[in-house]
Formats: structure tokens, sequence, C-alpha cells
């Protein structure tokens, strides 16, 4: 039984059971790749009203609440700030500073960012996400639907904080992500390159069994281009990867006419 079956029965993963590739790491980044890069509501007169990201095998689905869609460097920032404080604290409850401007700074954003940090966290923790996963069984295809916060506080004369939903809490703490917040906090990543970072990571860890695969653009479109035209998201591919590619030290990415190719850094026997 997958993790997202056993997470629906409400069951503790099997400590025997060893998780795939896709439930340790595929899971634990969904929320990352289902956050839009820009915002819909300024691509189209009427916003969608749920955006799908993945194949038929692996889905992520993101419906906003009534403040809109969250996007950007933003959210993605705060939601690997939440799973490093989830992990450190052992606790879903996240205390987010007794300021904004405390937060601001946790996340590494300039304090002039304060009214865009609060307007993107509203968005972020007012979200609904699906998780599907049809891998997890033959022809069982599941899904999880959740909320990424069951409650939240803005600052109103007492510190700020947010309670992780549970399923997303158990699924940031049961395995551990091989990011590195620091690179993310420090570094002047693009929305799109902190996404490649967290993929480019976990293929390093999960993939123990593969040297090196190659993606077409149109299965990395599915990744990460977010109804992005072709040429555009060809070139920001482009620059994502230069950005992300010195941050994993196992692996090379090099972006390819007919897509990219990823390989693992064979280090030389000591």
């Amino acid at each position: 039984m997958g993790l997202l079956s056993r997470l629906r029965k409400g069951q503790e993963p099997a400590a025997s059971a060893p998780p795939t590739a896709h439930e340790t790491g595929h899971v634990k980044l969904m929320i990352i790749f289902g956050i839009p890069l820009t915002d819909p509501a300024e691509e189209q007169s009427t916003p969608p009203g749920m955006i799908v990201r993945g194949d038929w095998k692996r889905i992520v689905t993101m419906r906003p609440d009534e403040y809109g869609y969250p996007y950007g460097v933003i959210p993605r920032r705060i939601m690997l700030w939440l799973a490093r404080r989830a992990r450190e604290t052992g606790s879903p409850v996240i205390e987010l500073g007794a300021t904004p401007q405390d937060f601001v700074a946790e996340l590494g954003l300039p304090s002039a960012a304060v009214s865009d940090v609060l307007w993107q966290a509203q968005r972020l923790f007012g979200a609904s996400i699906t998780l599907g996963d049809a891998t997890v069984g033959k022809r069982t295809p599941t899904a999880i639907t959740m909320r990424v916060a069951e409650s939240f506080r803005f600052w109103d004369g007492q510190a700020g904080q947010v309670t992780l939903a549970d399923h997303l809490f158990r699924s940031i703490t049961e395995h551990q992500a091989p990011l590195d917040w620091e690179a993310v906090r420090n570094g002047d990543l693009s929305a799109m390159a902190i996404d490649v970072y967290g993929w480019l990571s976990l293929w390093v860890q999960y993939n123990t069994s593969v040297d090196s695969e190659r993606l077409g653009w149109g299965r990395l479109h599915e990744l990460f281009g977010h109804r992005l035209p072709m040429p555009e998201f060809e070139m920001m591919f482009a620059d994502a990867a230069n950005q992300a590619a010195p941050l994993v030290s196992a692996a090379t990415l090099e972006a390819l006419p007919d897509g990219a190719l990823v390989r693992r850094r064979m280090h030389a026997a000591t």
C-alpha cells in the first residue's frame, strides 16, 4: 500500500516498506509544482477555477479561495520555510514571529515586501490542493484533497501563527527532503529555479539506480510550464537550470535543443 493510500486510511507508513520516489519526493513538492509562476487573474479575463499540473499518473490540482491564487517566488519561500520549521519543531503549529517584519526577515526578503508577503500568505493558506496518484497500485488511482493550512492567525496584537493541514504536515515530517533552505533564502532564485532545484535534488536522492535521464520539452513543460508558451518556457527553463544546478553538487543539468539532460555526478574514488 502506498503512502497516499495509508494517509487516507489514517495509518502510519510501515517501516519495512521503503517509500517510492514518488511518495517521498513528488508528494513533498507537489504544492510547489502546483503554485503558478504568475497570477492567473492577469492572464485572462476569467481566472481558471483550478490549475492542474502533471500527467495521467500524477497530478496536482490547486483551487484558490476568494483571495485568489498564490503565485511566484514568495509562496514557494513560505512553503519551504514552513517545511523546515515543521521538521525542526515536530509540530504542525508554526509561529510566524512577533511581527510581520520578523516573518519577512525569516524568509530572506526585504522589509518593503511585507504587504506582498501577507497577501501571498493569505492566498497560500487558503488554497486547496488535490494530490492524485495512479502509481501506488495497479489501476487503483487515489487522491487526497486538503487545504494548506487548517487555520492561521495574522498579527493583531499577538504573534502570527499557522497550523498546517495534517496530511501536509505528515508528508513533510515523515521523510526528509534534500533541500537546503538557506540556499533558497540567500539566493536570488526565480520561481521556476526553485522548482527546478527541488526537482533536481529529489532526482539525485531517489533515482539511485539511474545515472542519467533525458527529458524532452513536452515532459519538462508538464512539470514546470504552467501554461507558458513553449518558446518562452524554453528560455525560462534554461535560465532556471543555470540558477539551480550549481546548488546540487551531486548532479549536472544541461539544457539541450530538444529538452534537458540530468546526470549523476560521478565522484572519483579516493
